[in-house]
């Protein structure tokens, strides 16, 4: 017989946010004799937090069954739409499509619209993922109108963030920024499962760096921080948290705070964070880069990009401060050459920074061209600062100094502007 002292300590620790004990008192609990569906999807939920994915699945999966044995279909459905939207998470995308299946197969059987929804917000993530933008951002619209015909805050929220992350990749920044702002608003009220807060806090800081966005940047990690401190078990998004919080504070001049924070970030991923796979090794590579340690920068560039995500512009920059700068430009030339809209504008200033080293102008100034056509979308004072900066590298390797200087003076001043000295 499952052990009621164990069950019910495990919930309690669950509805504490105290993830460790959840799993421990639920994992004795299951040990003892079967678990409940919802125990073993509460389990579930604990052990992804704490960074144990082979364990969050093999409870998961029981759940769905449980369900499924208990005539539960929605719940089955339901359970199954959040499994494939995991395992998207965690690159596993055959896995997650085989999960999609079991919930849209049940979900195609009821006349409950919400719950046809929410099992295809896996799918639509998979399509973003494949680079079907077009499928994903229409998908994302027709969950998120059903959401918002039935006021369900939590889907609305999950769908916002399916439409925003499409709008981020063709450079629709300030609709994608004002879904963020809405989410926000839903986030703050609570209303949201941990690991949905979690996955789109990450999500909505990361975008606001990438958008030079350091206003929003900066109040949305704060929130982020102060969450994942409120749960000191908390191993997933943990590491992330400190890989962008090094961001933030590397823009600000903050580079002790930023080398303390990315250090965390390191030992978070290896204490299990695997969401934070790229963000904490390019972080610390970021660090050691900016304070001239460049064999250690290059180890962790290489350790972020293992993760299957380029670790540029920063590995870029650093082959360009170390002298190498036909590798720099064949690595930023790479980069670029994958005409992702969004990542092309976040390494244009890196190309241009390259290229005028290199004496190409040409190129320089074609990258200038095309980064300053991005300046109606991004609207804030950080990016007309880099925009700036940019233009006076390109003026200065022309030999024009009096205009390299006059743009020089326009970016500093713009960079005190934003906040980053």
């Amino acid at each position: 017989m499952t052990s009621p002292s164990a069950l019910e300590a495990g919930r309690i620790a669950a509805r504490e946010s105290r993830w460790a004990d959840a799993v421990e008192y639920l994992a004795r609990a299951d040990a003892s004799g079967e678990l409940a569906a919802s125990d073993l999807e509460l389990l579930s939920t604990a052990a992804i937090l704490r960074g144990d994915r082979s364990s969050a699945f093999d409870a998961g999966g029981r759940a769905y069954a449980g369900y499924l044995e208990a005539s539960d279909g929605a719940s089955a459905a339901r359970w199954a739409g959040w499994m494939a939207l995991e395992l998207v998470e965690v690159g596993d995308l055959s896995a997650s499509l085989a999960w999609s299946a079991r919930a849209m197969q049940i979900a195609a059987g009821s006349d409950d619209p919400l719950l046809s929804a929410t099992v295809r917000l896996g799918p639509a993530v998979a399509q973003l993922g494949s680079g079907d933008l077009a499928e994903g951002r229409r998908m994302g619209e027709e969950i998120l109108g059903i959401a918002e015909r039935h006021g369900d805050d939590a889907l609305i929220a999950m769908a916002s963030l399916v439409l925003a992350k499409a709008l981020v990749a063709v450079g629709d920044l300030p609709e994608a920024l004002a879904l963020h702002d809405r989410t926000m608003a839903v986030i703050e009220a609570g209303g949201l499962g941990p690991f949905q807060t979690g996955d789109l806090l990450c999500a909505m800081v990361s975008d606001a760096i990438m958008a030079s966005d350091l206003d929003r940047a900066t109040a949305w990690v704060a929130l982020l921080d102060h969450w994942c401190r409120a749960q000191p078990s908390l191993i997933t998004f943990s590491g992330q948290r400190s890989a962008l919080l090094a961001q933030v504070q590397v823009i600000r001049g903050e580079w002790d705070a930023a080398v303390a924070s990315a250090e965390s970030a390191m030992t978070r991923f290896r204490a299990g964070d695997f969401r934070a796979a790229h963000g904490a090794p390019y972080a610390q590579g970021e660090v050691q880069r900016l304070r001239g340690a460049f064999h250690s920068a290059a180890e962790s560039y290489r350790l972020a990009g293992e993760s299957g995500w380029e670790p540029q512009p920063g590995s870029a920059l650093l082959l360009l401060a170390m002298g190498r700068i036909g590798k720099a430009r064949t690595e930023v030339r790479r980069t670029l050459a994958g005409n992702v809209p969004f990542m092309r504008r976040f390494v244009l200033p890196a190309a241009v920074e390259i290229e005028s080293a290199a004496g190409d102008l040409d190129a320089a100034g074609r990258a200038l061209e095309e980064l300053r056509g991005w300046a109606d979308a991004m609207r804030t004072p950080l990016f007309d600062a880099i925009v700036a900066l940019a233009g006076a590298r390109v003026r200065f390797a022309e030999g024009d100094a009096v205009a390299a200087l006059a743009e020089a003076g326009r970016a500093a001043g713009g960079f005190l502007e934003a906040g980053a000295p």
